[in-house]
């Protein structure tokens, strides 16, 4: 979980009020040269208070380069155009994992302002939730899942791929879930129940067979 959350200054509130005010899309919101001083301090400020690890690997990156990090808006700016300077909304990630994850809707159901509750989020949420209580990092490399939060968060940020990268094993991982989850999938009702399970079993057994 961050820490703490950035405040916008008054001439920053403005300037969000007037773009957002605007006919502009998100896109050409977040590419305005109004808010390119604003786009900076966020990125530095959560640089710095996630010391220097990606919110969603939690790989460590000391490096302070602006084309190492990528602002993360945890519910995408293209879903959302009105939260795009919300600072609940905002963190750092990798560019992998920001690439990775893209525009995929993270909550459980829409909401017309910034819920605070972790249970309104399918994704590990860098404010609301513990890392720890949904992903476990087995040495540097391998990551298991906790939870369903957990498996939204293996597959949409492929946190398989440092495995698959860097240690190209094809020997059995100790996976203490891996059962459960085969047993989940026969109880589930829908077709949105299955998806984090079998996303999560497909990590696994990538895991395993290294691919």
């Amino acid at each position: 979980m961050t820490s703490s959350t950035i405040e916008l200054n008054q001439d920053e509130l403005k300037i969000c009020r007037e773009l957002l005010s605007s006919d502009l899309n998100h896109k050409e919101v977040w590419a305005s040269p109004q808010a390119e001083k604003l786009k900076k301090r966020i990125k530095d400020f959560y640089i710095k208070v996630q010391c220097y690890r990606c919110c969603y690997c939690m790989q460590e990156d000391v490096s302070e380069h602006g084309r190492d990090w990528d602002i993360e808006h945890v519910i995408p700016q293209s879903i959302e155009r009105g939260f795009i300077f919300e600072p609940d909304n905002l963190s750092v990630s990798c560019t992998e994992c920001n690439g990775a994850k893209n525009n995929v809707e993270v909550r459980v159901r829409k909401t017309q302002s910034i819920s605070k509750s972790p249970n309104s989020y399918k994704i590990v949420h860098p404010h609301f939730d513990e890392w720890g209580d949904h992903l476990e990092l087995e040495g540097q490399y391998v990551y298991h899942s906790l939870s369903k939060k957990g498996d939204f968060t293996i597959f949409h940020c492929k946190l398989a791929r440092f495995y698959q990268r860097v240690l190209h094993k094809k020997d059995r991982i100790r996976d203490q879930n891996f059962s459960d989850d085969l047993s989940k999938l026969k109880l589930v009702k829908s077709e949105r129940e299955a998806i984090p399970i079998i996303a999560s079993i497909m990590s696994r057994i990538k895991l395993e067979e290294g691919d």
